[in-house]
């Protein structure tokens, strides 16, 4: 089977069970992972939607209903409306039709300013039951259904009672509220006269937002309230004619909110209802003494699904579409690696003859490399070799000059005592006197001393010279005090300082022991004293350099090595190690000077070295090094 068959074939397969996996995992999820698909993600969006609607609506009818009760009780506490109550029951003939008539309007007009949400108000005597006043003209007497309430409103302490009531208007709430006298003060009197009767449409809150609840519940959905038996007082027309709602009514208990999930029931082994499963909400609601109704909203979820269905067509063809456009890339790609392939064969042909070339090609460059390493490395040696040599000659030629002055008097204060002895020979032959004996002996006295104080100077500068230059020219180890190589440097270097108005600051401990070679840090010494001579004091007539060595821990000590003099830049800081790197090529500078002591500090002691400076701030270099030096290793 060629390349390209076999990329096609397992491209397919594997296509294929991605898309049979996906479609799985999109749809239904992977529970056991906590991985939710697509299905219970719709179930769980429907429901709180429909929960939402429920207690939107609940709270709507309560308000609603809430509304109109206080609006009864607060009329039935209104004293001018309680005084045409009893003028009407104590008055007969024709005055009593004209003041029923104006309390009939007065009902009406409480009707018309509210529409849609009473079915009617009269009032009834308590004491006689006769009816004094309707919205409604025709009215002789009040309905017969409400026989119980007005009687239990006669016989009762309660001043609003209310039930609910199946009526000509369809299911009603039927409010009953009390209307008390008041005496000629305005205060109420504790006779009960009368009673008035409301009776609201259980739905009207509901027909309001008929239009929302379709939006929402669709046209699978259907709002319901029903009462403590269990019977429907209202569907909406949204799907009641449509669903068998018995089962979703038996599914509820009365006064408890609940959400339920339910499965219309099998008739002859198909479900009843075509809607399949359906999302139950149910909500008590609180109608101030007639309980027991509850709000119930219902949807269908085969609607709710739906658009998941009509997407996933969507996704399907998207798909399809996909893998046609994948099968041609991968035939295209198919095609191009069996090229690819045709070349690496010709290619593996002639391999091993380039592998082998590229390899002679590559050994030649590596010994190239380290040759041109090694003559690096040399040469950076010799710079460091020749570097030294010249500190050290610099060093020579500094002493021999201090050396002349002792010297020089040494040899004029011998001169003088071969002049005074030849002039005492003479002076013996003629005749010496004593004035001329005593004289000569003061004057060889004061040369002899003069002379011995001209050759101890000469003698101290030549042992440390010799010390110094032992040091500088060995690596050999043993044990000394930084105080006295400083001392040493200072004796070095003061040729050089003797002429300027630059000084040193120095504050040692001469306590502070250390063990290793003494050479590298008198070359350091020297090579920071002259990288500030050179470079720091730059334009500064009197510059100061402070040395100070502090210990740090038991086996460590800190030499602080500072100037006051023009500082460096960032971009100076961060090359001053560099070899080669300086800022007086040609004028002094070599380049390699900072690259000696950054080795010196790090190689021969194991030390640190960090610098910080900044223009027109000076420099201070901190080198950490410890009190015994590492022994470096054998080659």
């Amino acid at each position: 089977m060629s390349i390209q068959a076999r990329l096609l074939t397992y491209f397919g397969m594997v296509a294929a069970m991605s898309a049979g996996g996906f479609v799985v995992l999109w749809l239904y999820g992977l529970p056991i992972m906590g991985i939710e698909g697509l299905y219970s993600q719709e179930y769980r969006r429907s429901i709180s939607v429909v929960e939402s609607l429920a207690d939107k609506e609940r709270e709507g009818f309560e308000s609603w209903l809430g509304g109109r009760r206080d609006e009864l009780r607060l009329l039935g506490q209104n004293e001018s409306f309680s005084a045409s109550v009893r003028g009407l029951r104590s008055i007969q003939g024709p005055k009593s039709f004209a003041q029923r008539e104006l309390l009939a309007r007065q009902l009406a007009a409480i009707k018309d300013v509210n529409p849609g949400s009473y079915n009617y108000l009269y009032v009834n005597d308590l004491k006689t039951g006769e009816l004094l006043a309707a919205s409604e003209p025709e009215w002789g007497l009040g309905p017969v259904e409400h026989a119980a309430l007005l009687d239990e409103a006669a016989r009762s302490n309660m001043t609003q009672l209310s039930s609910v009531i199946s009526e000509a208007y369809g299911p009603s709430i039927v409010i009953a509220n009390k209307i008390f006298g008041f005496d000629e003060d305005g205060s109420r009197e504790g006779e009960q006269q009368a009673v008035l009767v409301a009776s609201v449409s259980v739905a009207a809150s509901l027909r309001r937002d008929a239009s929302s609840i379709r939006q929402v519940l669709g046209e699978t959905g259907a709002a319901l309230i029903v009462d403590a038996n269990g019977g429907i007082l209202y569907k909406t027309a949204v799907a009641g004619n449509r669903l068998n709602l018995d089962y979703v009514v038996k599914a509820s208990t009365p006064g408890t909110p609940a959400t339920m999930l339910l499965s219309p029931p099998d008739k002859d082994g198909v479900l009843a209802d075509a809607e399949g499963e359906v999302i139950a909400v149910f909500r008590p609601l609180n109608t101030g003494g007639a309980a027991g109704l509850t709000l119930a909203m219902i949807r269908g979820t085969n609607e709710a699904l739906a658009l998941i269905r009509s997407n996933f067509i969507k996704m399907a063809g998207l798909g399809a579409l996909v893998f046609m456009l994948s099968m041609a890339l991968i035939v295209f790609a198919a095609r191009r690696i069996t090229a690819a392939e045709a070349q690496i064969r010709a290619l593996n042909v002639h391999l091993e003859d380039r592998v082998e070339e590229r390899t002679h090609e590559l050994e030649l460059a590596n010994d190239n490399l380290v040759a041109t390493l090694d003559n690096l490395e040399s040469a950076r040696d010799e710079l460091v070799r020749r570097e030294k040599l010249a500190s050290l000659g610099a060093l020579v030629a500094g002493v021999a000059h201090e050396l002349n002055t002792p010297i020089g008097n040494a040899v004029l204060v011998a001169s003088s005592l071969s002049d005074a002895a030849e002039g005492l020979k003479n002076a013996a032959a003629t005749g010496l006197s004593r004035k001329a004996l005593t004289a000569y002996i003061d004057d060889t006295l004061r040369g002899f001393a003069m002379l011995n104080m001209s050759l101890h100077r000469a003698g101290e500068l030549i042992i440390g010279f010799k010390q110094l230059a032992v040091d500088r020219s060995s690596d050999k180890r043993r044990e000394f005090s930084p105080a006295e190589i400083m001392d040493e440097v200072l004796l070095a270097v003061g040729p050089a300082l003797k002429h300027t108005a630059h000084h040193i600051e120095v504050d040692i401990s001469r306590a502070i022991r250390m063990d290793g070679p003494p050479g590298p840090l008198s070359q350091i010494l020297v090579n920071l004293i002259n990288n500030s001579l050179l470079h720091g004091f730059e334009g500064i007539k009197s510059g100061i350099i402070r040395v100070h060595v502090v210990p740090v821990s038991d086996d460590g000590l800190m030499l602080t090595f500072s100037d006051n003099g023009v500082g460096m830049s960032p971009d100076v800081v961060r090359h001053v190690f560099d070899p080669f790197f300086s800022t007086k090529f040609g004028h002094g500078g070599s380049g390699i000077g900072m690259h000696i002591v950054y080795s010196l500090v790090t190689n021969a002691f194991g030390g640190k070295i960090d610098v910080e400076s900044t223009p027109g701030g000076g420099t201070t270099w901190r080198l950490a090094l410890p009190l015994v030096a590492p022994v470096p290793a054998e080659r």
